[in-house]
């Protein structure tokens, strides 16, 4: 008996061997602070002395490479420091971009083919040298604001004619793009030899921080790019593992969590928003609820989205298009007055469109978003009658965080074709697909392409974790088969 325990543990210490143990990820959830200063840090593109409270930056890639993802550096010869502050006025962030050369500032190009170069172009910028953030409006590891894209992000770059160009792809939920307002924000991009430095100033109003001051804490994640063309060959660092990778989704709840310290207090700054109770009538048998991504935004893949500004470029072209006018007398009524599926243009509706009417734009985008598809397929058949839930139109106010379209009679999903695809099986035009890549690609910008294989478990020490099953299951096998040995030891004795 003696000898079977002996065994036992030897072979338990020889399976831990293979055992890996997770470590902590400090590129994920990095707990950090934002000084408050006296002074306000200078916004001339060169960074003085200790104006962002230290001389020191917060963090560099050098100094702290396990607090970045490198997988879409090319290069690896050189270096970014970072630095922030705050004061009660004003976010201050700055990068400095100690590169080897390899940079490339945005062409003044038509990239999405609408006639002109302007902000909508801007959205390409992370193709060339260039700075993104992404902001949630809280602590990102007590909420999940990946829901809704719950969170801002914006670009700074600097195109081949020196101006500055900036955009915002995302917005939090409840927060239009004029509440944010990035032309407001005072940027100053400078360039030398080996250097690129960025400086921002964000007023407290448009920083899309619901609660700003001692003690807020919110997400914060960048990436910075120092390359000529990033589809030639990248040249991007990212601090915190939230927006570059992943298969190209964003991961808002891996930002860094960063909180203000020193100042005066906190100030509440805009409302936050709560998820609303759905009437009852949109949830009885048979009733289609189509939740709404985001409003008055261009539709990206896979993405449902309410358009209350009849004006602007949505993204249309290739997407399902439903357009809703207003039943009179009825709070919150719609009739469905036209749809449309152009293949590679914007929609050219052929009715009269009264004052609050509203767009629903769906785009199927990936496999797995078709069934959504379907859904709003179903529900917006011309003369239908749909109710819109958690937005007032009249006010331009969301009122909660489930925004949400629902039918008033019961309705049968089918899984249509993909519009995209030929009935007769045929190749889809050239020019038809070119622009239905052109739009997409624009909107998501901020480098939702396709960034690799890299899978969900990953974030959060899936891997780890198998290898530990696996390597307890082996250890569980041994035991067990050195408990039939003995067994057939003793009976053959």
């Amino acid at each position: 008996m003696k000898k079977f325990f002996a065994f036992l543990l030897a072979a338990v210490l020889l399976t831990s061997m293979f055992v890996v143990v997770p470590a902590a990820d400090d590129a994920v959830n990095f707990a950090a602070n934002i000084p408050y200063v006296e002074v306000a840090p200078e916004i001339d593109g060169v960074i003085n002395g200790a104006e962002y409270g230290t001389a020191l930056p917060q963090h560099s890639f050098k100094g702290n490479p396990d607090q970045f993802k490198t997988e879409f550096d090319a290069y690896g010869d050189w270096d970014v420091e970072f630095y922030s502050a705050w004061d009660d006025n004003n976010i201050y962030f700055a990068w400095k971009v100690i590169h080897n050369g390899h940079i490339g500032f945005m062409p003044e190009n038509d990239f999405n083919n609408d006639g002109k170069f302007d902000k909508d172009d801007y959205n390409y910028m992370w193709t060339y040298t260039c700075v993104q953030f992404l902001l949630t409006p809280g602590d990102p590891t007590a909420k999940d604001y990946s829901k809704g894209n719950n969170y801002l992000e914006a670009g700074l770059c600097l195109t081949e004619t020196g101006s500055v160009a900036r955009t915002i792809w995302y917005t939090p939920t409840g927060i239009n793009v004029a509440d944010v307002d990035v032309n407001s924000w005072k940027a100053v991009i400078d360039q030398t030899d080996d250097a690129i430095t960025y400086e921002v100033a964000i007023p407290k109003e448009l920083c899309s921080l619901p609660k700003y001051g001692t003690g807020a804490t919110f997400g914060l994640t960048y990436a910075v790019g120092a390359q000529e063309d990033f589809n030639t060959k990248n040249g991007m660092l990212e601090w915190q593992d939230a927006c570059l990778g992943n298969s190209g989704v964003k991961v808002p709840g891996n930002c860094a969590v960063v909180t203000f310290t020193g100042g005066n207090g906190a100030e509440d700054i805009y409302e936050t928003l709560e998820e609303g109770t759905l009437p009852e009538e949109a949830t009885e048998e048979g009733i289609a609820n189509i939740a709404i991504d985001r409003i008055d935004f261009k539709v990206g893949d896979g993405e449902c989205n309410l358009i209350t500004d009849m004006e602007m470029n949505y993204n249309g072209a290739n997407s399902f298009n439903a357009l809703l006018i207003p039943v009179e007398g009825e709070a919150n009524t719609f009739e469905v007055a036209e749809i449309m599926e152009a293949p590679g243009v914007q929609p050219e509706w052929s009715v009269e469109i009264p004052e609050g009417s509203v767009i629903v734009v769906t785009n199927a985008g990936l496999e797995e978003t078709l069934d959504r598809y379907a859904l709003a397929y179903a529900t917006f058949t011309e003369g239908a009658i749909v109710k819109l839930f958690g937005y007032d139109v009249a006010e331009g106010k969301q009122l909660y965080t489930n925004v949400v379209v629902y039918s008033t009679e019961p309705v049968i999903v089918e899984t249509p074709e993909d519009p995209s695809i030929p009935e007769d099986g045929g190749d889809v035009s050239e020019d038809a697909s070119e622009d239905a890549s052109e739009e997409d690609e624009s909107e998501v910008g901020g480098n939702d392409f396709n960034a690799g294989d890299k899978e969900d478990g990953n974030k959060e020490g899936g891997n780890n974790t198998l290898i530990i099953t696996i390597c307890i299951c082996a250890a569980i096998a041994v035991v067990i088969a050195v408990v039939v040995v003995i067994v057939l030891k003793k009976k053959k004795n």
